[in-house]
């Protein structure tokens, strides 16, 4: 399984994609105007499927939490029941 982002460095992975985070004009994918764009959007579904995580949701959490951790929900659902790590 892939380790989750944990950072907000960690989550500009659209720098690549989208011109305004890669200039660091935004920061965040939440920061344009035409959040959520279709190449996030398009991330998103694949990320549910494969990984039943959404980073719609996490980008949504870290606008709300603005401490640049991941919600401990997410975190909590990611972590082995067996053995806590």
């Amino acid at each position: 399984m892939p380790r989750l982002p944990t950072t907000w460095e960690e989550l500009t992975f659209m720098a690549k994609q989208c011109d305004l985070v890669g200039k660091g004009l935004i920061r965040f994918c939440y920061e344009c105007s035409d959040y959520p764009c279709r190449r996030l959007k398009d991330l998103d579904e694949r990320y549910r499927t494969k990984y039943h995580m959404s980073m719609i949701e996490n980008l949504y959490f870290i606008k709300s939490e603005r401490d640049g951790l991941i919600s401990g929900k997410e975190v909590a659902k990611w972590r082995c029941p067996e053995c806590g790590g």
